[in-house]
């Protein structure tokens, strides 16, 4: 067995991942892929030669002008980047203990926040339904106390891996529980010496978990290129576990979630196929073929007509006594503008929803029935990315010593809450009869958008008594009066 060694379920989903990737990356990408999205109109004899040298059909010549005049539409990247957008309209809840501040501003090697992380975690998720966040400790000295860790500024950094990186792993049980015990992650590297030039390469970082603990070694061109690493806590003890954690758009093991966003990456490419055929269609159906008919001998016809046939008005043409024109023109057949307008349609109802009718009258309730499906595959994956960062979050304060509660939530409430005029109306007469208070009404005001989030109860209650103390007409701030102002404001607005 070999390093490069691949996961079944690695292998089952490879293909799918790339087609995915390119759907949502855009037209670049899936021209680049050329066959792979695109097959050709004809198969021909593409491994003919000419003493050795490949000869160019005519077939590829025609399947390069077919490529070039297809139209591939993202649909995938702008559904992807809504429910993205979705998601974080409301900045995620962070509270981090003390000794892990850090993170929120540079949570990886490179300076990325934890947010972005966030970020590029949920995208991943909801294009593959996979990814992974594994928690790099600095090598640190046995013994070392958590003010001499602080000091010498070591830092535990989140790493960031798609799929497509978590070639294989393995995992045993343990104690009723299962437990990785192999991980194997394929990264690029740049093997050039030159300060300008960059070489890429691949490597692989194998995490083993033995009867020493975790540990660390790096492969290159399919051999150890490192010692094994085991990192060490602050007080000089191995970890017993491997600090990764899988993230999926069903829940967080090892098992390999299907792509939420596998059937719409297939209709946007079968849509794309559909362009180019649209495209080809129109090009050689809207030009005119040209037939001429003559009883000149070809000796005769060169003579009366050295430059051949010029299709257009300023151009005359001796033909002979019988001679005459004929001009064709193919009307473009509909059937794949067609099949087209019904693989958008099988978009907006996959959950492509940034290419809705825009003339609609949808109310806003009912646009949150219709997209409820696709909204509750986001809030899972909000949920289970959030669960992960957290947990990357929690092992990077074991290794910094940091002692208290994290918490790290993403959104999931994906739609503005609209300000329902008859219920503040009646929160309001509620507390007037007294059964609700104060805080009651302050809170659905709040929730409804009406209170900043930043302005708690305590704030208004004590603005309301500096009015108060201030002299005013106490009939002005009744509760009669509150209610009176409050109606009059919901019904002027």
């Amino acid at each position: 067995m070999s390093v490069e060694s691949q996961h079944p379920e690695y292998r089952k989903y490879l293909k799918v991942w790339q087609r995915i990737e390119a759907a949502v990356e855009g037209t670049r990408a899936v021209k680049s892929g050329k066959t792979m999205f695109l097959p050709k109109p004809n198969q021909d004899l593409d491994g003919e030669s000419f003493y050795g040298t490949p000869i160019q059909s005519e077939n590829d010549v025609r399947y390069k002008q077919y490529l070039e005049r297809a139209v591939y539409t993202n649909f995938c990247g702008r559904t992807l980047a809504g429910l993205k957008g979705a998601a974080f309209r409301k900045y995620p809840s962070i509270y981090l203990a003390p000794g892990v501040e850090y993170l929120e501003d540079s949570a990886t090697a490179d300076g990325t926040s934890l947010v972005q992380l966030a970020k590029d975690a949920v995208a991943e998720v909801l294009k593959k339904g996979r990814a992974a966040l594994l928690v790099d400790y600095p090598s640190v000295e046995e013994g070392l106390t958590a003010e001499q860790v602080t000091r010498l500024d070591l830092k535990a950094r989140i790493a960031f891996y798609t799929p497509e990186a978590v070639i294989n792993w393995r995992m045993q049980g343990q104690n009723g529980r299962s437990v990785m015990t192999l991980c194997v992650l394929k990264e690029m590297y740049n093997k050039s010496q030159d300060e300008f030039d960059y070489d890429e390469d691949v490597q692989y970082r194998v995490l083993r978990l033995d009867e020493f603990g975790y540990s660390q070694q790096l492969y290159r061109d399919d051999k150890p290129y490192t010692e094994q690493f085991y990192p060490r806590q602050p007080n000089g003890q191995t970890f017993d576990y491997i600090p990764l954690a899988f993230m999926g758009s069903t829940n967080n093991d090892a098992t390999v979630d299907n792509p939420p966003m596998e059937a719409l990456s297939e209709v946007n490419i079968a849509h794309y196929r559909n362009s180019a055929d649209v495209e080809e269609n129109s090009f050689i159906h809207g030009q005119l073929t040209l037939g001429v008919t003559s009883d000149l001998s070809s000796e005769q016809w060169q003579e009366m007509n050295p430059a051949g046939i010029v299709v257009g008005a300023r151009a005359g043409h001796f033909l002979g006594s019988n001679g005459g024109f004929h001009s064709v023109q193919a009307n473009a057949s509909s059937l794949t503008k067609d099949l087209m307008t019904e693989k958008e349609h099988q978009l907006v109802m996959i959950g492509a929803q940034l290419i809705t009718d825009k003339n609609s009258n949808q109310t806003a309730k009912a646009a949150m029935i219709q997209h409820a499906s696709e909204h509750s595959v986001l809030a899972d994956v909000c949920n289970n990315v959030s669960e992960a960062m957290e947990l990357a979050i929690d092992w990077c304060a074991m290794f910094m010593g940091a002692v208290g509660e994290n918490e790290f939530e993403i959104n999931t409430q994906f739609f503005d809450d609209t300000v329902d005029p008859q219920m503040i109306i009646q929160s309001i007469a509620m507390y007037d009869r007294e059964l609700l208070t104060s805080g009651d009404v302050q809170n659905y005001a709040r929730k409804a958008g009406i209170l900043p989030e930043g302005r708690s109860n305590d704030d208004i209650d004590n603005d309301m008594s500096d009015v108060y103390e201030a002299g005013s007409d106490e009939d002005e701030f009744s509760q009669a009066g509150v209610a009176e102002a409050a109606e009059e404001a919901v019904q002027g607005a």
